[in-house]
């Protein structure tokens, strides 16, 4: 079995939502994810029951709900654990293209990572 990449934060200020920025967001925690460890076989991610535009967005790009949490991390409402499985082909996922809007060991991904900090 491979690892997993435990992705914890998207935040797209206000006026850029409904552009893409999530979905582009998305795609590249996927592709570089894979890159870096080839031996990830899916993305983890905690989202709040009541996000539905979140959850619309991660389905989108391949997530399934797995399970309901009732204390989501440091906030304390419902949530449910999301994850999206990698073709372990060697290729890019079909789906990484779909909707141009909207895989070892356990690593964790941010977008901070790649300035060093």
């Amino acid at each position: 079995k491979g690892g997993y990449i435990d992705l914890f934060w998207i935040l797209v200020h206000p006026s850029y939502r409904e552009m893409g920025v999530g979905s582009s967001l998305i795609k590249e925690v996927n592709k570089r994810g894979r890159a870096e460890w080839p031996l990830c076989d899916q993305v983890r991610l905690y989202v709040m029951d009541s996000n539905v535009k979140a959850l619309s967005l991660y389905r989108t790009h391949g997530f399934e709900r797995i399970k309901r949490r009732e204390n989501y991390p440091e906030i304390g409402t419902a949530s449910y654990r999301m994850v999206r499985r990698f073709e372990m082909n060697g290729g890019q996922d079909e789906q990484d293209g779909q909707d141009e809007r909207g895989d070892g060991n356990s690593k964790k991904v941010s977008v901070d990572q790649e300035k060093g900090e």
